[in-house]
């Protein structure tokens, strides 16, 4: 089976002509699922488990990926999560909000644990020491995050073609963001001296334990970042709902999966990336696995926002005096 070095379709840009052609395309076809009524939980639930099979079965092929055990298991780790998804977590509304990521990167991680002993079983499944200071600070961070959307969220319900838009332009405001913050962690030496511990998950080693391990400040300001945009719709009375915060939180944790190349990277737009499955498109899930492989590329977290532009803006912020040799 390929390694992740190998699986290159995840290391290039997204091409923003394809980017936005999808997008279009996608806010048409979600109105059209809003409009004969099929974008009830249980119709995309039963949508998602006719389709991806088909998709993955192809994608898997194409990519040189495919083995029995590997189908399965992608099946497998795809209908409980979905399971999960539309049935539970979707419906979560504030306070209960706060009970999203803490139900399912668990789920991920052991989902994960479980396709290593299976699928990889001379391959070791590396976790390395954790900063308890870190992840106190992690879990502060995106527990404030989740509070301040699941009390300011419109607790209704909106048209999936809008909530569509709105996780466009959160996957856009994220990926500058933190493309250009952690291209200064890379640039700025005291700040890197503090990353560089997360990079202790380099070649062959990444799993999902690679989300929670860090210095304290460095997890606080790369997840820090990622709360602007939930307090920008709160400060332009935006209120979105919580669906496209709910299905950017779910993608996240793919940057870091081992698995991510076999599984579905999206649940309430699982389309978006099954037409980078076919169309053999970079995926975003995939994009940020491979900056830990080659750590002076792929500085955005979904590949949408280039590293020319995150270099150029971060440059403005940093001195050359204090440039590392991981820019």
């Amino acid at each position: 089976m390929a390694t992740l070095a190998d699986q290159r379709t995840g290391s290039a840009p997204v091409s923003w002509a394809y980017f936005c052609t999808k997008s279009i395309t996608g806010f048409m076809y979600f109105g059209l699922l809003e409009a004969v009524g099929a974008s009830t939980p249980l119709a995309r639930w039963c949508a998602f488990q006719l389709l991806t099979p088909l998709v993955k079965c192809y994608h898997l092929r194409t990519a040189g990926l495919y083995t029995h055990n590997m189908f399965v298991f992608s099946m497998v780790h795809d209908l409980i999560l979905s399971t999960l998804f539309f049935g539970f977590v979707a419906g979560l509304r504030g306070l209960r909000f706060m009970l999203a990521m803490p139900v399912v990167f668990p789920l991920l991680s052991l989902l994960e644990w479980i396709g290593f002993k299976l699928l990889l079983p001379e391959a070791k499944y590396v976790v390395k020491p954790i900063d308890w200071v870190g992840q106190v600070a992690t879990f502060a961070v995106g527990g404030a995050m989740s509070l301040t959307l699941g009390l300011t969220a419109d607790q209704g319900t909106r048209p999936l073609h809008h909530d569509f838009v709105a996780f466009i332009c959160v996957l856009l405001w994220t990926d500058l963001q933190f493309g250009v913050t952690h291209c200064m962690c890379h640039r700025v030496l005291w700040l890197w001296k503090r990353h560089k511990i997360h990079h202790e998950y380099g070649k062959g080693e990444l799993n999902s334990m690679a989300n929670v391990h860090g210095d304290a400040l460095d997890e606080v300001l790369m997840n820090g970042v990622l709360v602007l945009p939930i307090l920008a719709c709160g400060w332009f009375r935006l209120y979105p709902s919580t669906l496209p915060f709910l299905e950017w939180f779910y993608l996240i944790p793919f940057s870091h999966l081992r698995f991510q190349p076999s599984v579905v990277n999206l649940m309430a737009f699982f389309e978006f990336d099954l037409l980078d499955m076919l169309l053999c498109q970079p995926r975003m899930g995939a994009f940020h696995t491979i900056h830990h492989e080659v750590v002076a590329i792929n500085f955005s977290v979904f590949g949408i926002v280039p590293d020319s532009v995150c270099r150029a803006i971060a440059g403005k912020f940093s001195t050359l005096g204090s440039t590392t040799l991981q820019s």
